[in-house]
């Protein structure tokens, strides 16, 4: 049953409400592209886009994501019913199809307009993409009470229902308003694309873009559990697992997909202190920062020696952050061992960070061809470099 005064249901960039009956109603929900070109007649089997609002609604509808909702938003004095209710469906993805939530007020309820509320619904229908969005649930949930930013949407709520074709999956959190996803673009001189749905694309120069790299990088680090190795694992630029806001001073970021969490080395070598764990922890952080593709899905790309030094300063700035008073201490100390580690054995660390979480069959090629380099370009940066450059 529908607890809202409205419920709406719209797809990105397709004008007007989708109502069941409609042709987009029975089309597939497994489209042939992010942006609902090419959208199918469905099988009887298959999921419609129809099944999926349908499941969606009733996710939203249910006691324990209302409460959730009520609470987040601050509309404790506004009874359901008084909620207008739009779900947007935004793309197609591997895994998810992203629904947008606005919660809004009718305007003749006699109180004080709130404005508008939005959440995004991350649902799935498929196996893998229900366990997924459960286990990313999970993983936001400790990333939340690991780090002193509010650096991730903040989960409201996640489960399953259980529909005529069988269980939907969902995973709502935080709409984070002002906030976009970026890649690199391919040309003479490579720009960072800011994607920002319903207006023109914004394009940075890569100088322009690098504070957002540090703040990647900070964000990570501050992830980082030195005592069992633990950091966020499997994230790629390409994902879209980051999205920044251009319009706010230093280009801040935030993190809004975590796919797995866990050590890089064994307990042995954790076991002999804080520093090969870091070490660790680092060039991996250098090598996977570089990687992205152009546009988000073509070639991939290396980002250059401006991300490589914008990945350092966040490392250190992380660092700093995450150890509190003894941040300087401690980030000096770490500056030190990383600048006198020796030039032969950087190239091996690569190896055995790339064995450890091997890169996708594309990049392979391109990270054969740049690790010499790549090593020598993190040895010149702490040889050229001071500390008060970075830090």
């Amino acid at each position: 049953m529908n607890p809202f005064h409205s419920l709406s249901f719209n797809i990105e960039g397709v004008p007007g409400q989708i109502v069941p009956g409609a042709p987009l109603w029975g089309y597939s929900l497994a489209g042939r592209s992010g942006e609902f070109s090419g959208m199918t007649d469905a099988r009887e089997e298959d999921w419609t886009i129809g099944d999926y609002f349908q499941a969606a609604a009733a996710f939203v509808s249910m006691p324990d994501v209302l409460t959730g909702l009520k609470k987040t938003a601050g509309l404790e004095d506004f009874s359901f019913d008084m909620w207008n209710v739009t779900l947007k469906l935004q793309k197609h993805g591997a895994f998810y199809h992203p629904i947008k939530m606005v919660i809004s007020l009718p305007g003749n309820t006699g109180e004080e307009m709130t404005g508008e509320e939005s959440f995004v619904l991350n649902g799935a229908v498929s196996h893998h993409g229900r366990e997924l969005a459960q286990k990313e649930g999970t993983l936001l949930a400790w990333l939340e009470n690991r780090l002193p930013d509010p650096v991730t949407p903040g989960v409201v709520a996640s489960g399953e229902v259980i529909e005529q074709k069988g269980p939907a999956g969902f995973l709502m959190a935080r709409w984070l308003e002002g906030y976009y996803e970026f890649h690199i673009t391919p040309g003479e001189n490579p720009q960072v694309a800011v994607w920002r749905p319903g207006d023109d694309t914004l394009y940075l120069s890569m100088t322009d873009a690098l504070p957002a790299y540090e703040n990647i990088a900070r964000i990570l680090t501050l992830a980082y559990e030195w005592r069992s190795g633990a950091q966020v694992l499997l994230w790629h630029h390409a994902a879209g697992d980051f999205i920044l806001a251009p319009d706010l001073p230093g280009l801040p970021v935030k993190l809004i997909t975590v796919r797995a969490c866990g050590a890089m080395i064994d307990e042995d070598l954790l076991a002999k202190g804080p520093m090969p764990g870091l070490l660790f922890f680092f060039v991996n952080l250098c090598l996977r920062m570089q990687l992205d593709r152009f546009d988000g899905v073509g070639d991939p790309v290396f980002l250059g020696s401006g991300v490589l030094y914008a990945t350092l300063r966040g490392f250190l700035k992380g660092l700093a952050q995450r150890t509190g008073e003894k941040g300087e201490q401690i980030v000096r100390e770490v500056w030190e061992f990383l600048r006198n580690f020796p030039a032969k054995d950087l190239e091996l660390i690569l190896d055995q960070v790339i064995d450890v979480w091997p890169p996708g069959p594309s990049e392979q090629d391109l990270i054969a061809s740049k690790k010499s380099f790549f090593a020598r370009q993190m040895r010149e940066m702490f040889k050229s470099g001071r500390f008060s450059d970075f830090y």
